[in-house]
């Protein structure tokens, strides 16, 4: 089973107001995003499950979105699963996707801290 929690901050953004609702709207899309890709995590899960019988754990990730809603950068922050391999292959499947809106400014990035919590059934 994977449980998965997430923050999102926002950088480069300059109207408070305005920053608040962009935050909601990434929040809204980071989860359907995540919601729409979560195959693809559990794939990552599965087979590296099959290798190590008792991996579980938490790996957070950090994402940076551009004003086109691209992921230009993802990396690790944690990762208490001690896999490597887990981590690599969510990092890919992050990289590959793209926010449809983001309501950021042109030239305005934000960035995305995303737990990923994985617990065997």
């Amino acid at each position: 089973m994977i449980y998965l929690l997430f923050l999102i901050v926002l950088s480069s953004c300059s109207h408070p107001a305005k920053n608040k609702r962009r935050s909601v709207n990434l929040s809204t899309r980071t989860q359907d995003l995540v919601g729409e890709n979560i195959q693809e995590i559990r794939n990552c899960y599965n087979v590296e499950l099959k290798k190590h019988s008792t991996i579980e754990g938490r790996i957070k990730l950090k994402w940076m979105i551009d004003h086109q809603g691209a992921i230009r950068e993802v990396s690790e922050m944690e990762n208490t699963t001690s896999n490597k391999k887990l981590s690599s292959c969510i990092q890919e499947e992050v990289k590959s996707w793209r926010y449809s809106e983001t309501h950021l400014e042109e030239g305005s990035t934000a960035t995305v801290e995303y737990p990923f919590l994985f617990k065997k059934n």
